[in-house]
């Protein structure tokens, strides 16, 4: 153990060890355990329940030593009453760590549960706010964002701002958090640690694998940084099919036995917006695609449920059938997917902003087609190590079919800058001003967006 240095620790151990010598070689090795090479100054609420809550049970398993953990949690406590840190002292005798402590004896991941629960309701857990959802992979600055404002929460407690527990308590903490994380700082030279974190994401995200990537995302840098744009002044007419079958699934809409939108409601969807070559016809849902997208961007968004055989709003859903300029930010926001097709999508999304200001891919042959776009892409996930199981590279071929979804999903939010008189096969990438807006949105959402891992489903 390394040797205690602070007075008036030396002194309470002193005192401890003439009681009970037992506790306070207990004491000494938590409270070092606890505050590394830091003094007493550096203990916080969230690092005290955490080394409480989450560590010592590892250190001390069930079937190694039962009574470890709960033995250091009460010579802890003992100990920082008597250097003056009551509040801290009462968490380690609490009843939360006593249930939290015998949970693990139950098993790993009864006690992982326990101590998740037990971090959440303290009120020092730093929430996602709308600006940002936290990473369960943190870079430096996000880690130093993270602790920062749980400090900031405790003080806001410790304050009076908000009690854990009471009503409306959630709410307040979230007003605690968007403070701290939107409040310049001069020790950041006028920066937020919003800024400092997005900016951190945004740098890694561009500095990913694979030159060629890297090259076509290169120009994007300054334009993901910063506030985000503004919906369009015409957002609720690029909305206007998601916004369609929201209003309809107010009342609930209901489906096929295959979970599809009946026929007569695809027709009088098709009709609407002039999807239907025949109008009159009665389609299935998967005749007119047009429709399926605008389903799907539903989906993305969160807006949609299925309540038996019906669609429903969401409470989402029912927020931004009712705000036009909301829905088309989450839109836009959602247009990218996940895995391969997520790593195609931005990339295409990247090429056909950055090529040219008014947001045309040229290829090498001068044209902004859907070869054009798909060239571009198939070197830059190629670069990157995008494999088939068979650890096959993936061709022109397969990137202009994973992209499919995309166009149709610019084309049916009427982003694309389309020609009069053009088909509706037209495979042309151009963006009008307000496909280039959602384009850059989709990009920032992307570039930002918090690292995930696989989470213990217990």
């Amino acid at each position: 153990m390394r040797e205690v240095t602070d007075p008036a620790v030396a002194a309470a151990l002193r005192e401890l060890a003439r009681e009970d010598p037992a506790v306070a070689d207990i004491a000494t090795a938590a409270l070092q355990a606890l505050t590394s090479e830091g003094g007493l100054e550096s203990i916080t609420q969230y690092g005290l329940q955490e080394w409480l809550w989450c560590q010592l049970p590892v250190a001390f398993p069930a079937d190694e030593d039962a009574q470890g953990a709960q033995a250091s949690a009460a010579a802890l406590a003992r100990l920082l009453a008597m250097v003056g840190l009551p509040r801290y002292a009462a968490v380690c005798a609490s009843q939360t760590t006593r249930e939290v402590l015998a949970a693990y004896d139950r098993g790993e991941s009864a006690g992982r549960a326990a101590s998740r629960r037990a971090m959440g309701s303290s009120g020092v857990v730093p929430p996602d706010v709308p600006e940002l959802a936290w990473g369960d992979v943190m870079g430096t600055a996000e880690v130093a964002a993270y602790y920062t404002c749980a400090a900031a929460l405790e003080i806001a407690i410790e304050g009076g701002a908000f009690a854990p527990g009471a009503r409306g308590w959630r709410t307040a903490q979230q007003g605690a958090t968007r403070a701290h994380l939107l409040r310049p700082r001069p020790d950041l030279g006028g920066e937020c640690w919003l800024d400092r974190v997005l900016a951190e994401r945004v740098e890694r995200w561009l500095g990913s694998r694979g030159g060629a990537r890297r090259q076509l995302l290169a120009a994007l840098g300054d334009q993901l940084l910063g506030p985000s744009l503004p919906a369009p002044e015409d957002a609720a007419a690029h909305v206007a099919p998601v916004r369609w079958l929201l209003d309809r699934a107010a009342d609930g809409v209901e489906l096929t036995q295959t979970d599809r939108l009946r026929p007569a409601v695809v027709t009088e969807f098709a009709e609407a917006f002039g999807w239907d070559d025949v109008p009159g016809k009665r389609r299935l849902e998967d005749d007119v695609v047009e429709v399926r997208t605008a389903r799907d961007l539903a989906r993305r968004t969160g807006a949609l449920r299925r309540s038996g055989r019906r669609l429903a709003l969401t409470a989402t859903g029912r927020r931004l059938a009712g705000d036009p300029a909301a829905l088309w930010q989450r839109l836009a926001t959602h247009l990218v997917g996940d895995g391969f097709r997520g790593a195609v999508e931005e990339l295409a999304l990247a090429a056909i902003v950055t090529r040219t200001g008014t947001g045309t891919i040229v290829s090498d042959a001068g044209d902004d087609s859907e070869d054009g776009v798909a060239d571009v892409v198939t070197a830059a996930v190629v670069g990157e190590g995008w494999r088939d199981q068979d650890g096959t590279a993936p061709d022109t071929r397969v990137v202009r079919w994973t992209l499919v979804d995309l166009h149709w999903a610019l084309e049916v939010l009427g982003l694309l800058d389309v020609p009069p008189g053009s088909p509706r096969w037209s495979w042309s990438w151009r963006l009008n001003p307000a496909g280039r807006r959602a384009a850059l949105a989709a990009l920032r959402a992307r570039a930002t967006r918090p690292r995930r891992t696989p989470r213990d489903r217990a």
